[in-house]
């Protein structure tokens, strides 16, 4: 029972090592994918950004160039590239969930058998350790009874010495007093039995010292039981205690996970329905009608919460430099009946409420930094720097998606910036 106890612990062992080894191997490799699937997404929607914007300028001109046509294409051309980018980003948020749920269940059919092993494990804890009490209580009656019969073969053997002597006393008298035969005679008689019960006395000390080593060589084997149980079950509440610590760790990470994949659905929704209003877009199509599709792609565009600021620009020209008619404010739909621009405009000033205050860069110490996986979908979308140092080009900083490198790099280089800023030089 013991060596199967060994196995069974060493196995539960070896197999949580395993385990999370080879979740963290698939992790790594999924969060790189993830860290690589945002960047470019950031890179798609900022590209996406910009050519609406430009769309828009040139839409909104009173004499449109020659150029809105190849406007249209390029903008057209970034939402195909965010609606790819967006769907490998869900795809890749899809895989990383679907991997520690097959991991999870790993480590909860693992933690089934660690706990079936553990009370397996008392149970013969108990056993051994009452057996260590029954043979100790039966240890302590054989030492009782080996000194009754310690004391009864002294009492024989003194009894036996007496005659001995009073025996030998009257063989000498027998000689020079023949009246006293039939005394040694009886005598002899007396001598031979308690000779018997002599060694009938040590037969049974001889008996009961053997039942004493016997007991107390197998309470030796119940102690040494006892202890290897002892130590196994330690090992493994030791062992559970790391199946306790990794199955939270995942039950974080898989709830970070779900959120992102959430997100990432809905965003991914979203973009859809941008790049689908995009591609209706004709360069023949009335100023309304044109100014419709633009409002619908800021309307769906509005639900990441990334793009806020940049969006904001966009509507306020859009109100006020688009169209100078004021047809636009007539515009209405169905989801959006006292005017499609009055609905972009709410939807704008409510995501604006909810986004926090800015936290400048140089306030998170590089102590609260966690694993990508563990961050939350909003932290990796609200901070964000691209800075392109091959080109030395003019850096846009935008509320985006960041890793733990960009952080530290920033934090490294003591750069300070707000959303919106644009810095020029080699960082």
């Amino acid at each position: 029972m013991g060596k199967d106890f060994h196995k069974r612990v060493s196995d539960l062992e070896s197999r949580l090592t395993s385990i999370r080894e080879d979740s963290d191997t698939c992790s790594s490799s999924t969060q790189n994918d993830q860290v690589s699937c945002q960047r470019s997404l950031a890179r798609a929607t900022g590209d996406a950004m910009s050519a609406l914007k430009v769309l828009i300028q040139h839409l909104g001109n009173s004499q449109p160039s020659s150029s809105t046509d190849s406007a249209l294409q390029e903008m057209k051309s970034a939402w195909s590239e965010v609606d790819f980018r967006v769907e490998s980003c869900c795809r890749c948020a899809r895989d990383h969930r679907d991997s520690l749920l097959s991991h999870g269940d790993d480590l909860r059919k693992w933690s089934n058998e660690a706990k079936l092993v553990e009370a397996e494990l008392h149970l013969s804890l108990r056993a051994a350790q009452n057996d260590v009490a029954s043979e100790t209580a039966s240890l302590q009656r054989y030492h009782e009874d080996m000194e009754v019969a310690k004391s009864a073969a002294d009492e024989t053997n003194r009894d036996h010495m007496e005659v001995q002597r009073k025996y030998y006393e009257v063989r000498e008298w027998a000689s020079s007093f023949p009246t006293t035969w039939d005394f040694q005679q009886k005598l002899q008689i007396a001598l031979e039995a308690r000779g018997r019960s002599l060694k009938q006395a040590e037969a049974n000390l001889d008996k009961s010292r053997m039942r004493v080593m016997k007991a107390e060589t197998k309470l030796d084997d119940h102690k040494s039981r006892l202890e290897t149980l002892s130590a196994l079950a330690q090992k493994v509440s030791g062992i559970q205690a790391k199946g306790h610590a990794l199955s939270r760790r995942y039950k974080a990470i898989a709830e970070d996970a779900a959120t992102t994949s959430d997100a990432m659905k809905s965003l991914n929704a979203s973009y859809r329905d941008a790049f689908d209003l995009s591609n209706k877009m004709r360069i023949e199509m009335y100023k309304v009608d044109s100014a419709k599709c633009l409002l619908g792609i800021i309307d769906a565009a509005l639900d990441d919460s990334t793009l806020v600021n940049e969006l904001a620009e966009l509507i306020h020209y859009m109100e006020y430099r688009f169209d100078n008619t004021g047809r636009i404010h007539g515009i209405v739909t169905p989801e959006h009946p006292y005017g499609l621009l009055h609905g972009v405009q709410r939807k704008l000033r409510s995501q604006q409420l909810r986004m926090e205050p800015h936290r400048a860069f140089d306030t998170y110490p590089i102590r609260d930094m966690k694993s990508l996986a563990a961050l939350s979908f909003d932290m990796m979308r609200y901070i964000m720097v691209e800075i392109d140092r091959s080109d030395h080009r003019p850096a846009r900083v935008s509320p985006c998606r960041v890793g733990r490198t960009e952080l530290t790099d920033m934090l490294r280089h003591n750069i300070r910036m707000n959303w919106g800023d644009t810095l020029e030089g080699d960082y």
